[in-house]
């Protein structure tokens, strides 16, 4: 549990460090690279492709995916997926033998979904009031899943899902969700006395219906990935954070509340202007 916490804490300092600078193309920088190992890691790692080429145009499309969906132009980033996609398909008939179809459509699936979703941190970023929009994110992520963990060491007794995630439980459940909770009423406040003043207001309701929803939705991703690592026999995507495992042990419940979030933001004003 230590190294999980000094880990974290280091994580953090990096991510404060990233968000300060998150108006230049550090932001951009630091955001493709957590994509681009996060994509070899469920690749490469799972074993799923291992090829070098397939592997090497996965990489392609995850460099330029960023500059094309920020471009504004949504028909250009489905050109963009779509090319990849036949892209994929031609290097595999290069290599029927040894290359199954099954392989090239996880490759296209979890790089495309993968792009989408890492690329969400940036957008959310460049809206006005993002970084609020961000840490809300990281806290349905995150916070859902520290509360979690400590509260299942400590008190969890009925397992959640025992056959894709031992650890993981009932009582770990609910904490997450009531720690998730807390902290967007302590996020709302700080970010209204210390950002917002009097530019505008918080939209309490709508954050506290969102941030349940969205805490579920990191577990079931969460869940999602376990699943993954459990049926390639892996503990972890990767040892880059120790403690923590890989890219994609950390952002697998990112992954799905950013996107999420960014969607519920064309339904929901969670700030409202004077």
């Amino acid at each position: 549990m230590k190294k999980r916490i000094i880990t974290a804490a280091v994580g953090l300092a990096a991510l404060a460090v990233v968000l300060f600078f998150r108006n230049t193309y550090l932001m951009d920088v630091c955001v493709t690279l957590l994509n681009l190992v996060a994509v070899w890691e469920v690749l490469r790692a799972t074993r799923y492709v291992t090829w070098w080429p397939l592997l090497a145009l996965c990489t392609a499309y995850t460099v330029a995916a960023p500059f094309v969906y920020q471009s504004g132009l949504h028909i250009k980033m489905t050109a963009l997926t779509v090319l990849f996609g036949m892209l994929l398909f031609c290097l595999a008939l290069l290599k029927h033998k040894e290359v199954r179809p099954s392989q090239v459509a996880l490759a296209f699936t979890f790089t495309a979904l993968l792009a989408y979703a890492f690329n969400t941190m940036t957008v959310l970023l460049h809206m006005n009031n993002g970084l609020f929009y961000f840490i809300l994110a990281c806290n349905c992520a995150w916070l859902t899943d520290a509360g979690a963990y400590f509260i299942g060491v400590f008190f969890g007794k009925h397992k959640l899902a025992p056959e894709i995630s031992p650890k993981k439980t009932v009582e770990g459940a609910v904490g997450g969700l009531v720690a998730s909770f807390i902290a967007s009423i302590l996020i709302c406040l700080a970010y209204q006395f210390f950002f917002l003043k009097d530019a505008g207001t918080i939209s309490y309701l709508p954050v506290l219906i969102l941030t349940p929803l969205l805490s579920l939705a990191g577990m079931l991703g969460d869940l999602s990935f376990s699943y993954i690592k459990r049926d390639c026999k892996l503990k972890d995507f990767g040892n880059l954070m120790p403690g923590h495992g890989g890219v994609m042990d950390r952002f697998d419940s990112f992954v799905v509340t950013a996107p999420l979030l960014l969607v519920a933001l064309g339904r929901f004003t969670l700030i409202v202007l004077p």
